[in-house]
């Protein structure tokens, strides 16, 4: 049954969770400036699962990521990727097997669709490029007749496909995706849910996504983690969300 945390600082009712850990996160905090967002978040991630992280806007979700990924401070805590620490510099974290999706795609707008997915290549990989970039257009073939147009003028579905396109050209073992589905034509949600699916189950990755769209989360989601004003409140598998929970902490 879903849990309900009645002290989210509590590493040992996330550890209760079953699944070898990729990600663990224990009593993390984190914030902005002299601001404090997260409050002793513990939770993690099993291999090639995938974790959706609910909640009402502001509560921080977002902020969660970003600390992840090193581009807010962890005030107290600690995170670690497969048992080992996660580094404090952004560009570290992503050489460690992460990938970050931030919410509004931010693609580069003035560069060619080729060019947005090499970015996204690593150079010690150099020789393994042209297989990576194979495969994960393969995942995306829209974008395959679009190599050479700018990000700019796809359609914002097109740019979502190049958005996490990039992020998989660093071959992660977790990806974090910000409102995957936000502002996207339904035909084009369900195209990302077949490829989320897919690289699961034939990339073993394992993916936390922040998401609002509660069918698309249910849909394809195997846990998910609720928070409430920077902590986490309820956590469970995916078919324990109910509509008291859904009532509670996700309708305005």
């Amino acid at each position: 049954m879903a849990t309900v945390m009645k002290n989210t600082g509590d590493a040992a009712a996330a550890a209760s969770e079953t699944g070898h850990p990729v990600l663990v996160a224990t009593d993390v905090s984190s914030g902005y400036g002299f601001g404090r967002v997260l409050h002793g978040v513990s939770f993690h991630v099993s291999a090639s699962e995938i974790v959706a992280l609910i909640g009402r806007n502001g509560v921080g979700k977002t902020t969660l990521l970003r600390t992840i990924m090193a581009l807010n401070r962890l005030d107290g805590g600690e995170i670690s990727l497969f048992g080992l620490p996660l580094p404090k510099a952004t560009y570290a974290v992503s050489g460690t097997g992460i990938a970050y999706v931030p919410q509004g795609r931010d693609i580069f707008s003035d560069f060619t669709v080729r060019e947005n997915l090499l970015m996204g290549a690593h150079s010690s990989k150099k020789k393994e490029i042209p297989a990576i970039l194979e495969r994960v257009l393969s995942y995306f073939p829209a974008l395959s007749s679009h190599l050479n147009r700018c990000g700019g003028v796809l359609s914002g579905g097109q740019q979502q496909q190049l958005a996490i396109g990039r992020a998989l050209m660093t071959t992660p073992r977790l990806l974090l995706l910000d409102e995957p589905t936000e502002g996207i034509q339904p035909n084009i949600v369900s195209q990302i849910a077949e490829i989320l699916d897919r690289i699961r189950e034939e990339m073993k990755i394992s993916i936390i996504i922040v998401e609002q769209n509660l069918k698309f989360a249910m849909r394809h989601a195997d846990r998910f983690l609720c928070m409430q004003k920077g902590r986490i409140v309820v956590r469970g598998n995916i078919d324990e969300l109910t509509d008291d929970i859904i009532g509670k902490y996700l309708k305005v």
